[in-house]
């Protein structure tokens, strides 16, 4: 139900509404806040789920986050507020953009098991 009022605030905020604006900023913050979470121990975070401080991902944890699906194509104020929030708290973490959509993963990854070519990644967390 709350993803049918998603294209209705995206609408508004693309025509300059600042509600709305400030409502997808925040959404993309708290995507980033999951992001970052996945990257560092318990102990890098306070008890709101923030960092501590500068996250410094492992050397066997990818440092680039990628924002997808329905968040990354509503665009403007969310993924402006998502790539701010990493930014904030890390200058070893790299918001790249997606190489295709969901389906476009899904397939490579069907085609990567189906030549036996898919194996675990240590470090690697699929979120």
């Amino acid at each position: 139900m709350l993803g049918e009022f998603a294209r209705d605030v995206i609408a508004l905020a693309d025509g300059g509404d600042p509600a709305s604006d400030q409502l997808l900023r925040q959404a993309g913050r708290e995507a980033a806040q999951s992001a970052l979470a996945a990257l560092v121990t318990d102990g890098d975070l306070h008890d709101d789920g923030a960092p501590s401080s500068d996250v410094t991902p492992s050397p066997s944890v990818p440092a680039d986050v990628v924002l997808t699906g329905g968040l990354a194509r509503a665009g403007g104020a969310l993924t402006d507020g998502f790539a701010a929030r990493i930014t904030e708290h890390s200058r070893t973490v790299t918001v790249r953009q997606a190489a295709g959509d969901p389906l476009d993963g899904a397939l490579t990854l069907a085609r990567l098991a189906a030549g036996d070519r898919l194996s675990p990644q240590d470090g690697a967390v699929w979120i």
